[in-house]
């Protein structure tokens, strides 16, 4: 039951994350293999991020703060 919301973008060419491997809470970029914490949009490796979006659930809805 947990839910995360990232910019869907790698920071070094821009290429989709969404098509990346997953394991855990780690997303690795499909282009260049750069990961990223979907709780904290930060690399575990690099000094780089994303975007991180903070999530609320309303009415079995699930909203982000944009």
């Amino acid at each position: 039951g947990e839910f995360f919301a990232i910019d869907n973008r790698c920071p070094h060419h821009g290429i989709d994350l969404a098509g990346g491997h997953l394991d855990g809470k780690i997303v690795t970029c499909p282009g260049h293999g750069w990961e990223f914490d979907l709780e904290t949009g930060e690399s575990p490796i690099l000094p780089v991020s994303v975007r991180k979006y903070n999530i609320k659930i309303k009415d079995e809805n699930l909203l982000l703060d944009v």
